[in-house]
């Protein structure tokens, strides 16, 4: 299990890298909280490049009708949205 590099998602650079440091069977107290951090960011990565929520992309030429899309929005935003349907997450 200790041959198997570790990487972690990059939410800055949108892309996988490499964790350095040493690994040890019982970890620190942080360990827990950057598991569901990272946990976090890969869910939401692979929710918003789920096609029913990405927006449609007008291509030249098309007049076919545009496809519904779901927006996601954090919880802080719920204060300005009023009586509009949103989706959250997180």
């Amino acid at each position: 299990a200790f041959d198997v590099p570790r990487w972690q998602y990059d939410v800055h650079r949108k892309a996988f890298v490499p964790v350095v440091g040493k690994r040890s069977l019982f970890a620190h107290s942080d360990a827990k909280i950057a598991l569901y951090r990272d946990r976090y960011a890969l869910v939401y990565q692979r929710i918003v490049r789920n096609e029913l929520f990405t927006p449609p992309v007008l291509e030249a030429g098309t007049t076919g009708a545009q496809r519904n899309y779901h927006q996601l929005t954090t919880v802080d935003a719920l204060l300005g949205a009023g009586s509009k349907l949103v989706t959250v997450f997180g």
